[in-house]
C-alpha cells in the first residue's frame, strides 16, 4: 500500500482482522511488516480501553507479534484499570445502565460500555487522573451508549479542556442530556466547550436537547457570548 499513509493502513488492517485474528489470518497479514507497524494495528485493535478483547486476540497469536505489542497493550492495561477506578467514583452518582438494570449490576468496565446515564459528584472529576480518564473513553468511543451525563461539584475548568477535545468528534451521538451545573467552571471552559461545539456543529453534541451550565462562574461578556456566537446546540 505505498501510497496509503501508515495510519491508515493500520486502520484498514486492524479492520480487517478484528473479524478474524486467528494465527493464519495474521501471519498472512502482517508478513514481511516492521515492528512499528504491527504495533499500530495493535493500537487501532485497543483503541476502546473497555473492549480489548481483539487487541488481545491479535496479541497471542505468535511470539513475534506478542513482542511488538507488548508496550501498547501495557499502555491499554493503565486505561483500563484507571477506567476502572473511575467507575468507583461514579457508583455513588447511581448510574443506569440499557435494559433497566439497576446501579447495582454496573461493577465490571465492560458494564460501563452499557452505560446510558452517568453521574460524578463530590469533585470526582475535578481531579486532574479523572478527567483524563473520562476524557480518553469519551474521545475512543467507549461511552457512546449514554444519553445522559451529570458532572457535579467539580473544581476548576481548566482541567476539564480534554473532555472538550474529546467531543470534537462526533463522540457521545447519543447523549440528550449534559449537566455541568453546580460547578466552578469559567469563561475558559466556556470558550473551549463553544470551539468543540463549533468543530462540527452538525455532529458534536448533536442529539444534546439541554444544556445546564447553572451555578458557575460564568461572564455574560466572555462565557455565555462564546456559546452564543459559536456553541448553539441543535
Amino acid at each position: 500500500m505505498p501510497t496509503t499513509s501508515s495510519g491508515t493502513a493500520a486502520s484498514l488492517l486492524a479492520n480487517r482482522l478484528a473479524a478474524n485474528c486467528s494465527i493464519s489470518a495474521v501471519e498472512t497479514s502482517i508478513a514481511g511488516l516492521q515492528d512499528d507497524m504491527v504495533a499500530a494495528v495493535c493500537r487501532v485493535l485497543a483503541g476502546d480501553p473497555l473492549s480489548p478483547e481483539a487487541a488481545l486476540a491479535f496479541a497471542s497469536t505468535c511470539r513475534s507479534v506478542r513482542r511488538a505489542v507488548a508496550p501498547v497493550l501495557a499502555e491499554a492495561r493503565r486505561w483500563r484499570a484507571r477506567a476502572g477506578v473511575l467507575l468507583k467514583e461514579a457508583h455513588s452518582g447511581a448510574p443506569s445502565l440499557r435494559g433497566g438494570q439497576s446501579c447495582d449490576d454496573l461493577t465490571s468496565t465492560q458494564q460501563l460500555r452499557l452505560a446510558t446515564g452517568l453521574v460524578f459528584g463530590d469533585a470526582v472529576v475535578a481531579d486532574a487522573s479523572n478527567c483524563a480518564t473520562l476524557a480518553h473513553l469519551i474521545g475512543r468511543r467507549s461511552l457512546d451508549g449514554l444519553e445522559e451525563l451529570r458532572i457535579e461539584r467539580a473544581a476548576d475548568g481548566r482541567d476539564w479542556r480534554p473532555i472538550c477535545s474529546a467531543l470534537r468528534g462526533g463522540a457521545l451521538p447519543k447523549l440528550a442530556f449534559l449537566d455541568l451545573g453546580n460547578n466552578s467552571l469559567g469563561d475558559a471552559f466556556c470558550a473551549a466547550l463553544a470551539d468543540a461545539l463549533s468543530a462540527d456543529p452538525a455532529a458534536v453534541l448533536r442529539c444534546v436537547s439541554r444544556l445546564t451550565l447553572s451555578a458557575n462562574r460564568i461572564g455574560w461578556d466572555a462565557g455565555a457570548e462564546a456559546m452564543a456566537a459559536r456553541g448553539k446546540l441543535g
